[in-house]
């Protein structure tokens, strides 16, 4: 287990090598595997990160994101086309697109991703041959 420091706290989203990894719940859950699945645990800016093998993260892209939306959309009138999401989705405000009070806008994704309006929210999974085309009103 390798332990470093973050320059946000509490990150929602650690991976290794392009692999999202486990968050655990605490420490010691992180120090024995518990899930036996490769994971961290942050709290503060101490994140603490237990690779497949006990792998040195040195050797390895390590990314850990502090934001758990890629947008955030308070107008109207806004298309994202073409775009691919990854790796969003932890916690009950996690979206890829996170649209406030807006209204008559325009999201296709080739890839997954979440889309969040304050009263529609739905999931945009889809494959590279079907992507999704979502419009919707926000009264």
């Amino acid at each position: 287990m390798y332990h470093t420091w973050v320059n946000t706290p509490d990150p929602h989203l650690v991976t290794a090598d392009d692999q999202r990894l486990l968050p655990y719940q605490s420490l010691s859950d992180l120090q024995t595997l518990v899930w036996d699945t490769p994971g961290f645990y942050a709290e503060g800016s101490d994140l603490y990160v237990h690779l497949a093998g006990g792998a040195d993260p040195n050797g390895a892209a390590m990314v850990a994101s502090r934001y758990n939306y890629a947008f955030y959309v308070e107008q109207d009138y806004i298309y994202f086309l073409e775009l691919t999401f990854r790796h969003y989705g932890q916690g009950s405000y996690a979206k890829a697109i996170y649209f406030n009070n807006a209204s008559d806008n325009l999201a296709a994704c080739r890839r997954g991703g979440s889309i969040s309006s304050r009263r529609a929210e739905f999931d945009a999974s889809v494959d590279d041959k079907h992507p999704a085309i979502n419009r919707f009103d926000v009264p």
